[in-house]
């Protein structure tokens, strides 16, 4: 069974900084922790 899509939960409108907190990657780039999770669904080819 192949995964094709994916939901991604986000933090409540009192929340709302936290998806956007910066962290490092794998490679040691700082970067929003929504862009990783976007980055890690794209390379395992989940929509």
């Amino acid at each position: 069974m192949k995964i094709q899509k994916a939901v991604i939960t986000a933090a409540s409108p009192n929340q709302r900084t936290l998806p956007l907190q910066m962290l490092i990657d794998r490679d040691g780039h700082e970067k929003p922790v929504l862009r990783i999770i976007v980055d890690e669904l794209r390379a395992a080819d989940i929509s």
